[in-house]
């Protein structure tokens, strides 16, 4: 179907952030205020990056432990031998803690981003399980990447989870006393429940808006604060930008990309978290064969759009788009889409190039100086004949408004940003009609 976008662009121009720098020794850490948090399965994600993947001594991922007034929850630690493992206290005590290590070594290497995720189920009717999984991709999104387990389940007697009031750590337990960790943690992610039941309850990643010495999570409103040396570094490779939508609208179109992926997270007042897709713009153009996909140049599409959002009112939008080195958006257009007609086969895609071509009148020397270009196409498309003059209304009102045009939301190149240069009928019956549209793109 040959759709349209209506509304205004808005160029993206804000960094995200590279989450938390962490040199190790006491003191250095992040934490959060107490919230109410799972006491009997739970999953915990995290993407870090570690100095050493085998550390000298044991290191601290995430707490919510403390050894005053046996406080103690929940750690997950990095230890010397590359294993992870995961400690559980049911009554807040040492005593009663129960350790989960991980029956294989993590693929983590040193100095390099990976992502890890534990969960654990404290009673499946006649024990508790913790599994261990783990990832190399880069993907900022966690619903884009693909886990592997880390050996097998590991099981040990019926337990809970203590609801201890300790704060939540990042890089250490112990408020910050003990076994801190060396490297960088770019999110860390607490669910209530595990698989494909869960429930958010806390939030720590690297596209949080960061003031000062603190970080605000966009999706929980946690404040995660910054102790000692511990610090939140910038990162030119992605863009974070929030959209506030004042009307229904359904659709986020976003145009021009450098980037390799996108997730979008809409919020409603009273609803809270109503959509998250994420969106890996690994283009497969060209890819028909084995060769080609083993020995091609990787290609990103450049253009996206998403249709079918939930229509609230008031609803905002965070936008994500993450780059291998630094990520560009030209534009992102929010609206309601429109549909015309079916685009049909012929349809004439391409670009007007503004690049000039200087031939030396003695010599024949050719000298090109690269300009600037625009997408053009040329689209004939059948609609029900009753539709025409609705159509035509609608573009009539259109005709000095620029929008997004896609001719297939599944290639990249038939979307396009701009004004129609005409839309007239070449043909009618009863039933159908033919129409030819002529776009001209802004770029």
């Amino acid at each position: 179907m040959f759709n349209e976008i209506l509304q205004d662009q808005t160029v993206l121009t804000v960094a995200r952030q590279n989450g938390l720098t962490l040199l190790g020794g006491a003191g250095n850490y992040l934490n959060s205020p107490d919230i109410a948090f799972p006491l009997e399965k739970i999953t915990i994600i995290t993407k870090l990056k570690p100095t050493d993947a085998t550390p000298t001594s044991i290191q601290t991922i995430f707490s919510k432990s403390l050894d005053a007034g046996n406080q103690r929850s929940v750690t997950l630690k990095l230890l010397t031998t590359g294993f992870l493992r995961l400690t559980i206290s049911p009554d807040g005590t040492s005593a009663a803690e129960i350790t989960y290590d991980s029956t294989a070594i993590s693929q983590l290497t040193d100095a390099t981003e990976g992502w890890t995720k534990i969960e654990f189920d404290g009673d499946n009717g006649s024990n508790s399980i913790a599994r261990f999984y783990d990832s190399l991709q880069s993907f900022d999104s966690e619903d884009l990447i693909s886990w592997e387990q880390i050996g097998v389940d590991v099981s040990s007697t019926q337990t809970s989870i203590f609801n201890s009031t300790a704060l939540l750590e990042l890089g250490s337990h112990n408020a910050g006393a003990t076994e801190t960790f060396i490297g960088s943690i770019q999110q860390s992610v607490i669910y209530d429940g595990i698989g494909s039941t869960k429930t958010l309850v806390s939030d720590y990643n690297r596209i949080d808006p960061i003031t000062s010495t603190t970080s605000t999570s966009w999706r929980t409103g946690q404040v995660w604060t910054e102790r000692g040396s511990a610090a939140l570094t910038q990162d030119l490779s992605g863009i974070v930008t929030d959209v506030t939508i004042g009307s229904l609208t359904n659709s986020i179109a976003l145009m021009n990309l450098s980037a390799t992926t996108v997730q979008i997270i809409g919020k409603e007042v009273s609803e809270g978290e109503v959509s998250n897709q994420s969106f890996n713009l690994l283009s497969t153009s060209g890819i028909n064969g084995m060769y080609a996909w083993l020995f091609s140049p990787l290609t990103f599409d450049i253009n996206l759009v998403v249709f079918g959002l939930p229509a609230y009112a008031g609803a905002s939008y965070r936008i994500i788009i993450s780059g291998p080195t630094v990520a560009k958006c030209g534009a992102v257009v929010n609206g309601n889409e429109i549909t015309i007609g079916a685009s049909q086969y012929g349809a004439k895609y391409g670009i007007e190039n503004y690049s000039q071509k200087v031939v030396d009148p003695v010599t024949g020397a050719v000298t090109i100086s690269a300009g600037t270009f625009r997408s053009i196409s040329d689209v004939e498309i059948k609609l029900p004949a009753g539709n025409f003059s609705g159509v035509l209304n609608t573009l009539t009102d259109l005709r000095d408004i620029p929008v997004v045009w896609v001719g297939s939301e599944f290639v990249s190149g038939m979307i396009q940003y701009g004004y129609y240069k005409s839309f007239s009928e070449t043909y009618s019956n009863f039933s159908q009609a033919t129409c030819l549209l002529e776009i001209e793109g802004l770029s």
